[in-house]
């Protein structure tokens, strides 16, 4: 039963999100004739054959209870289901039985989703979740006005490439992360809602936004929770009675605010709850000061003053991202303050496109470097203060 819950699975999973997006971009672009009867019926395939090949790679050696592989299997059975009578051109009409039908199939994806990346091996959860992190850099803005001449879905291809290749790195070889992780429990929250802020990062309007904001807060709350649970790579290491040098402390500051606002997007959600009514200072100092709050409270709850290594992997990583990321703030200050001074049309033009062709490729290059060298860090702390001898 635990085999064919996750094939089933995989199969929902790899229809909703790879081979229909795979098949709908080849269509157009060589411009093909097919029906969506046909088209439906060779996704459906193509998912069905990778997941049977997939499913003997990434197994977990656990085994979930009984009940939720008859919810698996019944979320994504329904799913896929649904869309196959949808791709034979059979309808629900418009009624309120469509919206139902609708709405269901909407939670039955993201119960297959979350159900199924219990069934997968822990390194394999930590991937998903690492994956889902870095897919927030938007690696592809690195490029700027170059980007903007891309096909959107070779941009997306590019933001995903780069999060696959960060995520291989920090949680694959012989001292992953995940090994030493002593509660699966923990990797399966942070690889779900990393699934989930993947589920809206790609269908904006799947979920509602209060809901999406609860997904975004949930996934901040995993990532927390795992990284107080990762036990150190060198039990026997041990800092010094001062901690880490303050310099340190700093940076590993400014990638918490980083992440926190642009990776969780927690000044989205605070700016969503700021009255439009509010004035120009409100907005724009509310969510950073928020941000900046929250950023040093994670630094008091996981006790990273005692915790973090002076010699930690990632710390070069983390230095370059943040002399980049002020590079970028005082650049884009300098810009609008130039272009403040103006009152012609052609200035606010002009600022504009200097933003998109020098600061947008800078920040995005501090996010990624910021973001590298922050799990690098995070990953490899100290023991807990409460669990040494």
């Amino acid at each position: 039963m635990k085999k064919q819950a996750l094939i089933l699975g995989l199969t929902a999973v790899l229809f909703a999100f790879v081979f229909t997006w795979i098949g709908v971009r080849i269509v157009g672009w060589l411009e093909l004739q097919i029906s969506l009867r046909v088209l439906t019926v060779v996704m459906l395939a193509a998912s069905i054959l990778t997941a049977l090949k997939l499913a003997n790679v990434i197994e977990g050696e656990d085994e979930p209870p009984p009940l939720l592989g008859a919810l698996l299997q019944m979320s994504a059975g329904f799913f896929l289901f649904s869309q196959l009578l949808s791709g034979l051109g059979v309808s629900f009409g418009a009624g309120r039985f469509a919206e139902v039908m609708h709405f269901l199939t909407q939670w039955a994806l993201v119960g297959t989703c979350l159900l199924t990346t219990r069934y997968i091996q822990p390194r394999i959860m930590l991937f998903l979740g690492v994956s889902a992190f870095a897919m927030q850099f938007h690696a592809a803005m690195v490029l700027g006005m170059f980007q903007m001449r891309l096909p959107e879905w070779i941009s997306e291809l590019i933001t995903f490439i780069v999060a696959v290749l960060i995520a291989r790195w920090l949680c694959s070889g012989e001292a992953s992360p995940a090994d030493r992780v002593g509660n699966p429990l923990f990797l399966w929250l942070f690889s779900a809602t990393g699934v989930m802020s993947l589920i809206i990062t790609v269908h904006e309007t799947l979920l509602g936004p209060v809901f999406q904001q609860f997904i975004w807060l949930g996934f901040l709350a995993s990532f927390l929770l795992l990284v107080r649970q990762i036990e150190p790579d060198d039990p026997e290491h041990q800092n010094s009675e001062t901690g880490p040098p303050f310099t340190l402390m700093f940076l590993v500051f400014v990638g918490l605010f980083s992440a926190v606002g642009s990776v969780f997007h927690f000044s989205d959600i605070v700016d969503h709850w700021i009255p439009f009514t509010a004035s120009g200072p409100v907005q724009l100092w509310v969510p950073i000061i928020v941000n900046a709050g929250a950023a040093a409270a994670i630094l008091v709850l996981l006790k990273l003053q005692q915790r973090v290594r002076p010699d930690s992997p990632g710390r070069i990583a983390l230095f370059c991202g943040v002399i980049l990321y002020f590079a970028g703030v005082l650049a884009g200050g300098g810009i609008f303050g130039v272009a403040s001074g103006g009152e012609r049309f052609f200035d606010s033009l002009a600022t504009i496109y200097w933003v998109i062709l020098l600061v947008v490729p800078v920040m995005i290059a501090a996010q990624v470097l910021m973001g590298i060298g922050l799990l690098c860090i995070l990953f490899n702390l100290d023991e807990r203060p409460e669990t040494r001898a």
